[in-house]
């Protein structure tokens, strides 16, 4: 969403210290959290126009984080800014969070640090989330895996468990506190965003909203960024984007209206539809046709 946003992968507010100073090289200042450079569809539309119209596209695209025009910018009422809005199912749960879990078992991109717990706890933290499930009614949520031994089972669904119910009591007193709160801040500005309503004043610069989630953002930065080089990519484009939430809200309304929950588990049903290897578009086709018909008896005769 800025102009000149990546530093070798990274997008944090704060320039890297570099032998006790920033190095000199770099091609864009630190930037203000309060003041971002927005983007906007016409800026945005320039740079893939300058892209095409280069000699050497590649290097073109990657200093302008554009890598042409795409063909529904061309549609009419289409805004590349407000019409391509942030879910939060991906944006949190599939993304933020597992990225935390990741940072948590040291398997994130070679990082370490008092953050990491080591084997023998996540075990314990493994049990422990296991045997609970024994006792959680089915209404909160599936049974969720063993983060510490299958992350990779995870969906969104146990990511947004873990984050909101689980998390918080079995990382209690085991991640070091400002680790943990800023994990529970996390948990906090999602529950806000999980209302139904949310005050257009908590969302409006300088809310309460907005304050939290900059005050996240920033904690996040010093405490696994460190302006250290080598953990520019400790802030992916995910967490960067959490800064754009509210500003995403004020045009679209809360993000529950948004998120992709339904429509994958949709997906996911469409592809139980796929019987035949050889002809998978003609049986998805013909098996989606037989689910509707039946959908359609089932409400005219019950």
């Amino acid at each position: 969403q800025e102009k000149n946003r990546t530093i070798n992968s990274g997008y944090p507010l704060t320039l890297p210290v570099w032998n006790g100073a920033v190095p000199t090289n770099l091609t864009r200042p630190a930037y203000d959290i309060n003041n971002l450079p927005l983007r906007t569809h016409t800026t945005i539309m320039e740079d893939a126009r300058g892209v095409v119209a280069s000699a050497n596209r590649e290097t073109a695209a990657s200093a302008s984080g554009v890598g042409g025009v795409a063909i529904v910018a061309e549609l009419p009422g289409v805004d590349l800014v407000d019409s391509m809005v942030l879910e939060l199912m991906h944006l949190f749960f599939e993304n933020i969070v597992k990225n935390l879990l990741l940072l948590w078992k040291g398997a994130y991109k070679g990082h370490r640090g008092p953050f990491v717990l080591p084997k023998e706890m996540w075990d314990l933290i493994d049990e422990e989330i296991l045997l609970s499930f024994n006792f959680i009614p089915a209404s909160f949520g599936r049974r969720m895996p063993a983060p510490g031994e299958h992350l990779t089972w995870f969906t969104a669904e146990d990511f947004s468990t873990f984050l909101l119910l689980v998390g918080p009591a079995v990382l209690f007193n085991r991640l070091p506190t400002p680790y943990y709160n800023n994990f529970l801040a996390l948990r906090d500005i999602t529950r806000q965003l999980f209302a139904f309503s949310i005050p257009r004043a908590d969302v409006l610069p300088g809310g309460r909203l907005d304050v939290d989630i900059k005050n996240w953002y920033q904690t996040y930065e010093t405490l696994y960024y460190r302006q250290e080089p080598s953990r520019l990519n400790a802030v992916p484009i995910t967490i960067h984007s959490s800064l754009h939430l509210c500003r995403v809200m004020l045009a679209i309304g809360p993000l529950h209206l948004v998120w992709s929950f339904c429509m994958e588990r949709y997906c996911q049903t469409l592809g139980n539809l796929v019987t035949s290897k050889l002809h998978p578009w003609t049986s998805l086709f013909y098996n989606v046709i037989r689910a509707e018909q039946l959908k359609a008896c089932k409400s005219r005769y019950t």
